[in-house]
């Protein structure tokens, strides 16, 4: 009787390593596999999605840097449009011509305008002028046009000296003002 009762034991003890082989199988089988596939895909979301965020965050600060460039650049542009403005601008152009006259004691004797040039991307818009001054406030005139804002140049110059016994020597000058616009 012995024997039975180890074969029962050998029984139970084979009974109980199969039904502890089977939870393990069903365990590794229906638990540990999918959630193991469900943890690798995760994981994988995981990895794409930082890959994205890495990549979103370069652009986010390629696009702070290219906001700050683009702000330079607009305001280089603001700067660009007051040194050759798009409008014309003609009669603010004869009062600037004036005033700085007036403010180096000139006296414009003659400021027409000439048919004005069209360049592929500027036009020239020339002014004939004649002016009687002293040498010197000649200088300073012409230095101060050439320094505004606008873009001004000062073409054919023409010098003559003129005498006068009340007023001491001085000069007649002709030339010929551009400013200059952009043409879109």
């Amino acid at each position: 009787m012995a024997k039975k009762e180890i074969d029962k034991k050998q029984q139970n003890m084979i009974a109980i390593g199969i039904l502890a082989v089977a939870v393990i199988f069903v365990f590794y089988k229906f638990i540990y596999t999918p959630m193991d596939i469900k943890a690798r895909k995760l994981q994988n979301e995981i990895t794409q999605k930082r890959e994205k965020l890495m990549q979103t965050q370069q652009k986010a600060m390629k696009l702070d840097k290219l906001e700050a460039e683009f702000a330079l650049l607009k305001d280089e542009l603001a700067e660009v449009g007051k040194r050759l403005p798009r409008e014309t601008r003609i009669p603010e152009l004869v009062r600037l011509i004036s005033s700085v006259g007036q403010k180096h004691g000139i006296n414009i004797s003659n400021l027409s305008p000439l048919n004005a040039e069209k360049k592929q991307y500027y036009s020239i818009y020339p002014f004939e002028t004649s002016i009687v001054t002293k040498y010197h406030n000649l200088g300073f005139f012409l230095a101060d046009m050439v320094q505004q804002e606008r873009i001004i140049t000062v073409k054919n110059l023409e010098l003559a000296v003129k005498s006068d016994a009340n007023k001491g020597i001085g000069v007649t000058a002709r030339f010929i003002l551009c400013a200059y616009s952009y043409i879109e």
